[in-house]
């Protein structure tokens, strides 16, 4: 299952990424007559809101699974990828900690000595973008380095986690 954040006609919400388009959440869910209320609220309408939502993903395989067994005629209509603009996955996130050097190939390519310990620093939550946005190229800049970047959501606070606790 991917999760995507899209826009249409500029009104942001999010969907599930099939074959044939998106599906989207919110309105998949009312459509299969199921209505969701969390903290007295509409059903969540952003990726963030359904993490925080302890049942969020679970409602989201039901939704999907749903899908699958309706038939053709009766599902949710799906979004062709033409009609929507894919968002940052993420909209508006809170804090960006990144980790530089962490790969040894990366690290002797750019002729850098290998850290003892994960180099860390921040990003501002505005460098987030999504898949399909022109990267700004700063005129100071003289050359970008691409990277694979993999983000990790941690949904609760938490400082000093022990590696056999990090599910909870």
């Amino acid at each position: 299952m991917r999760l995507v954040t899209y826009s249409r006609l500029g009104v942001p919400s999010c969907g599930i990424e099939l074959e044939n388009g998106v599906l989207d959440i919110p309105d998949a869910a009312s459509r299969f007559g199921r209505t969701y209320h969390v903290k007295g609220k509409k059903f969540p309408d952003t990726i963030v809101d359904l993490l925080r939502w302890d049942a969020g993903i679970q409602v989201v395989q039901q939704i999907l699974d749903r899908y699958a067994t309706t038939p053709l005629e009766e599902r949710p209509m799906t979004l062709r990828p033409k009609d929507i603009r894919l968002e940052a996955p993420i909209y508006r996130p809170g804090k960006i900690i990144g980790l530089g050097l962490n790969y040894r190939d990366h690290a002797e390519e750019t002729k850098r000595e290998i850290p003892a310990h994960p180099v860390v620093f921040a990003k501002f939550p505005s460098s987030v973008i999504g898949p399909d946005e022109e990267i700004p190229f700063p005129g100071v800049t003289k050359k970008l380095d691409w990277e694979v970047e993999l983000g990790v959501v941690i949904g609760k606070t938490c400082k000093n986690v022990r590696a056999s606790d990090a599910k909870e």
